[in-house]
């Protein structure tokens, strides 16, 4: 568990407190979230502290930036340049004045567990449980046994792992930081800030940096491990005005197949969103006979009319947490709209449209085409205003922040961008179908995905600057398959054996 390495010293005068260093979602290795009084300089005169009533919450403590020193396992001491505090949580987030390498990106959990973790600056560490919500984001835990060679009392354990972060490990082993230790309570209980999507909202705000992917409110319901789940490899390449070509390959199998049985479990397994608008699923939540309508629409249409909108809704939530606002299935219309929160206060609307082809340069150009043909016929704001769009297409919980959103006096930082899907049929070399090593024959053929696109590049890129607009970024997800119509073929046979079974 190498984010042990992670923890650090926070030294103000005399006194250390923990922290956890973390790069931020850009990129910069030089952030510290700890608890706010860890760096208050009146820390050992403080009445509100000796009272035990958590009164640092909303404390506006005294800093002396010059005091406050970190100090990773090396020893070697680091100042901070700057700090942003939470106005509500014991929570602050620190900037050093110089990059560290090798730290991880904050993880974050927001389920229980049943136990979790927390280590000290000079790495001894507790185990916790019994989690129980004392008010609004605070929540007191038990510690469940002690980890050194000779038992001490609760209240002679804690000082110094204040700020450090309460981990909780998930179904792959993998440490996520659930909440930052603040207090000492009565009764034994430790006390701690829980980190929620409104306080990563928050100190991204203050601090300008993306602190976490989840900062945004919109992100709450999406399914962020789809790809992960479900494809093998990713691939980017930059092409010329910000347009950005991803590829995503289905895992190869030793029978010489892209395999896309997960992708077609997860469309079966939600076909209500697959088929229905967001506003008609969120209406007939709990309803089996609307699944049952759902099935029954999917199997009586004999094109692919709702299994690649559906892979193209998932991709674009997954990737760059994205909800659904408005989802179509007419020839002419944008498959779906997505809004995403880029970055805090600042929004991107997303229209999708997908197209597929058994050659990837022809399934590129015709994909570019039928966006620009439907970004001809609509505007994105007048959509998004129009009454019935609003009225009919769009959840309930969605309509009020995106008229707040479009309106003209609004000033919010809006982009309006687009999102494409194209499946291609690969062709791979008849050598590789003959390896028998699984391994080589999946690095193979990723080998040969990246070549062929690393060949087309200058006909990828002038079928974008053909046909393209200035100042959009496009979002272009390739995932190869090994024959066209696959999907909705595998979705119909996965529906009918559930029906018969």
């Amino acid at each position: 568990m190498n984010y042990q390495n992670n923890i650090v010293t926070v030294k103000v005068g005399l006194l250390d407190s923990s922290g956890y260093a973390f790069k931020s979602v850009c990129g910069k290795s030089k952030y510290v979230i700890t608890s706010k009084h860890s760096i208050c300089e009146d820390k050992p005169s403080c009445l509100y502290i000796s009272e035990g009533n958590n009164a640092c919450r909303t404390c506006q403590l005294y800093v002396n930036i010059s005091q406050v020193k970190i100090k990773f396992g090396d020893n070697n001491l680091i100042d901070i340049c700057n700090y942003f505090l939470s106005d509500k949580s014991d929570v602050a987030i620190l900037e050093l004045e110089s990059e560290r390498t090798d730290l991880d990106l904050l993880k974050c959990s927001f389920s229980d567990a049943n136990e979790y973790y927390i280590w000290k600056y000079n790495k001894d560490s507790l185990i916790l449980d019994s989690k129980r919500i004392k008010e609004e984001s605070y929540a007191l835990y038990n510690l469940k046994s002690p980890t050194f060679t000779e038992f001490l009392p609760k209240s002679k354990v804690i000082p110094g792992y204040s700020g450090t972060p309460v981990f909780s490990i998930d179904e792959k082993g993998r440490p996520l930081i659930h909440s930052i230790l603040t207090d000492n309570e009565s009764n034994n209980d430790i006390g701690a800030e829980i980190i929620t999507r409104e306080l990563l909202h928050e100190l991204s705000l203050k601090s300008s940096v993306i602190i976490n992917s989840d900062f945004s409110l919109l992100s709450h319901d999406i399914n962020n491990t789809f790809i992960e789940d479900c494809f093998e490899f990713y691939y980017e390449q930059e092409l010329e005005n910000e347009n950005k070509l991803k590829v995503y390959s289905l895992p190869f199998t030793d029978s010489n197949k892209f395999d896309l049985s997960k992708v077609v479990d997860l469309l079966t397994s939600n076909m209500t969103r697959s088929v229905f608008s967001p506003r008609e699923v969120e209406l007939a939540k709990g309803n089996d006979m609307k699944v049952f309508q759902a099935f029954s629409t999917f199997l009586s249409e004999p094109t692919d009319k709702y299994s690649k909108p559906a892979l193209l809704q998932n991709l674009i939530e997954s990737d760059l947490s994205a909800p659904t606002l408005y989802k179509s299935t007419k020839q002419d219309d944008f498959s779906s709209i997505h809004v995403r929160e880029f970055f805090p206060e600042q929004f991107e609307f997303i229209m999708t449209k997908f197209f597929s082809d058994t050659e990837l340069i022809e399934a590129i150009s015709n994909c570019v085409n039928s966006i620009k043909e439907a970004n001809n016929k609509i505007s994105g704001s007048s959509l998004l205003l129009d009454q019935q769009f609003v009225s009919q297409s769009l959840s309930v919980k969605y309509a009020d922040l995106i008229s707040k959103l479009v309106l003209p006096d609004n000033d919010t930082h809006i982009e309006y961008n687009f999102g494409l899907l194209s499946t291609y049929i690969v062709d791979i070399d008849p050598s590789i179908y003959r390896e028998r090593v699984l391994n080589n024959k999946r690095c193979a053929v990723k080998d040969r995905i990246i070549e062929h696109l690393n060949d087309k590049y200058e006909k990828i890129s002038s079928i974008f600057n053909d046909n393209f607009f200035m100042g959009k970024t496009c979002y272009l997800y390739l995932i190869p398959i090994n024959e066209t119509g696959e999907l909705k073929k595998l979705m119909y046979a996965k529906i009918n054996q559930g029906n018969n079974g």
